[in-house]
């Protein structure tokens, strides 16, 4: 299904339903943006005025230079995190 990042706002990501729909695999058609997984909950974070979005984008292209996906998720204490994961 393609829809607008949720970081850079490219149109055109492509996007794939994970974890009985807790969380979006996005490939971003974006040369400034890349692949990332992003939780449902982390999603509504960045929807209501979360963090500088602009740092996550940076993050997952870093993250895709070394060849692993950026996963975006919220944490216990409700801030968001995130970590590299392997590409699979």
């Amino acid at each position: 299904m393609d829809v607008s990042c949720f970081l850079c706002g490219a149109p055109g990501a492509s996007s794939a339903i994970a974890d009985h729909g807790n969380r979006c695999n996005i490939a971003c058609s974006s040369a400034r943006c890349g692949k990332y997984a992003i939780t449902s909950g982390a999603i509504s974070r960045l929807e209501s005025g979360g963090p500088e979005k602009s740092v996550l984008v940076e993050m997952v292209r870093r993250a895709n230079l070394h060849s692993k996906v950026l996963e975006i998720f919220v944490a216990g204490d409700g801030l968001l995190q995130a970590t590299e994961l392997p590409r699979g």
